[in-house]
């Protein structure tokens, strides 16, 4: 039985009741006052006539009340939700006699048909706001499904709103990111763990379907349980003037320093030469000066190096392939190799490597890189320590961990979050001590391409160690398989490697 039906039965129940109840007063009045009061027949029917009129009359008045309140509750609830309303009370349901089934029901619908069309205003006024924002803005509920978009973003894929809500965001839009720090590794690491989160990236490529590339910063903002199921809003900056700018510096520059890779080639060997052929017939004074010339060269070289390897990581051409290998003979290997700059420095480079580690899947060349870059840090920020020491165990996740500590001045908490980004330097250190900032986002990238981790520790006047793991090649048999002989190919960072956010 639905709620108004009840509520009319109980009001017709009522009424019967109520008139049944004055027609029985009635009649017992006729018989008291026919045979107690010995009163003839028509004076006791005028009595008990007038008595059913009274009591009849009550009677309605008090069912008009009844029946009416819960109309009056209803008008309250308009009342309470009106906007011209001067804060009335919201109604009382709960002492209602009849018809509260009914009232509750009307007054629930009320209060959500208000709500919906507030939130429908509110909505409007949003989309009628961020239309005029000038950035690109969409938002997708829990399930990754787009359920906004403003006009920019529209523009930029060249697509209707109504071709894009409603899709999943990894079938519209085709963004790739500068490292394995993506939206989606973001998004997969904060849902179960936090109510709300924001991030930022720099220099996200969105790919079109046109085959065109546009260059944007992105921010994301994420709450979990947004009532109106925008769970995260995303904000795309347009910047592609910007970085095509930098681009093109970045070739020019990695153009000349590949220029002068000949030359230097050439000094290194007569260098070399040199030190092989009249070495021995020379001065200890020109043989010090023969050892910082070589050191020199060596820096170069790797300063060389750096820039063109930074090139290649961002434009995916910074290839790695993994193979079996020795790690304590590689380590020694490097170490040797860069011993002579360290002497020059008059630093000493003691190493600690635990016996019996198991064989790792590293690209030599690239780790090459990843260990010279660290000791050179080292032995530039050591201050007046004379000692380096490189140590290499396995640790508890079964992975090959090495570490580069130095007894320097080391640094503050503040320092260290943007050690690894390209081109920071500290301001406490830039004007001090030499380099580009480009030598520990070339170690994160390459240790990332072998799936590992890099880490720092540092405090100040207490040192730094900086350490990285790599994985036992044991660990890389089932990818060596489908690879074949030829090695595991792998790329650092790049475009191709982290299309994070599209469903191929």
């Amino acid at each position: 039985m639905n709620h108004l039906a009840k509520f009319k039965k109980s009001i017709g129940t009522l009424i019967a009741t109520t008139l049944l109840i004055c027609a029985l007063l009635s009649a017992v009045t006729y018989f008291v006052t026919l045979n107690i009061f010995d009163a003839n027949v028509p004076a006791s029917l005028i009595v008990a006539t007038i008595l059913y009129l009274c009591t009849s009359t009550i009677a309605i008045c008090t069912i008009l009340n009844v029946a009416t309140e819960p109309l009056g509750l209803i008008w309250q609830a308009v009342w309470h939700i009106s906007p011209s309303a001067s804060e009335p009370d919201p109604p009382n349901i709960d002492n209602l006699k009849v018809g509260k089934d009914l009232v509750y029901a009307l007054v629930t619908e009320i209060y959500n048909t208000a709500s919906t069309t507030a939130s429908n205003q509110h909505k409007d006024t949003e989309a009628k706001i961020l239309n005029t924002v000038p950035a690109a803005i969409l938002t997708i509920n829990k399930d990754g499904i787009i359920n906004f978009v403003n006009k920019i973003i529209c523009q930029y894929l060249e697509l209707d709103s109504t071709e894009i809500i409603g899709k999943d965001i990894n079938d519209v839009l085709n963004l790739s990111f500068t490292s394995e720090d993506t939206l989606k590794n973001w998004l997969s690491a904060i849902k179960d763990t936090k109510p709300t989160d924001i991030r930022s990236w720099e220099n996200v490529k969105l790919n079109l379907a046109n085959g065109n590339t546009e260059r944007f910063d992105l921010g994301a903002y994420f709450c979990k349980d947004d009532p109106n199921e925008y769970e995260v809003t995303i904000i795309l900056f347009e910047k592609t003037s910007i970085y095509s700018i930098q681009d093109q510096a970045s070739n020019y520059v990695s153009m000349a320093v590949h220029e002068l890779r000949t030359p230097l080639t050439m000094l290194r060997g007569y260098i070399e030469l040199f030190e092989e052929e009249i070495g021995t017939n020379l001065s200890e004074e020109h043989r010090g000066f023969m050892h910082k010339m070589s050191a020199t060269s060596q820096n170069l070289t790797s300063v060389v190096s750096n820039i063109l390897n930074v090139s290649r990581i961002d434009e995916n051409e910074f290839r790695l392939t993994l193979r079996e290998a020795n790690w304590e003979q590689t380590v020694k290997e490097i170490i040797d190799s860069i011993d002579l700059r360290a002497k020059v420095k008059n630093k000493t480079i003691i190493t600690e490597i635990e016996p019996n580690l198991p064989t790792v899947g590293i690209d030599k060349i690239s780790i090459y890189e990843v260990l010279v870059n660290l000791i050179d840090n080292a032995i530039k920020y050591s201050g007046a320590s004379h000692e380096i020491k490189v140590t290499a165990s396995l640790n508890k996740e079964g992975m090959v961990e090495t570490s580069v500590t130095d007894h320097g001045p080391g640094m503050p908490a503040n320092v260290v979050g943007g050690l690894f980004t390209k081109f920071y330097r500290s301001h406490r250190s830039k004007d001090n001590v030499g380099g580009t900032g480009l030598g520990l986002y070339i170690v994160k990238s390459i240790i990332d391409a072998h799936g590992g981790n890099v880490w720092v520790n540092s405090k100040e006047g207490k040192g730094s160690q900086f350490g990285f793991t790599v994985l036992p090649y044991a660990n890389l048999e089932e990818e060596q398989r489908r690879s074949g002989d030829d090695g595991i190919v792998r790329q650092a960072n790049g475009w191709i490697k982290n299309h994070s956010l599209y469903r191929r």
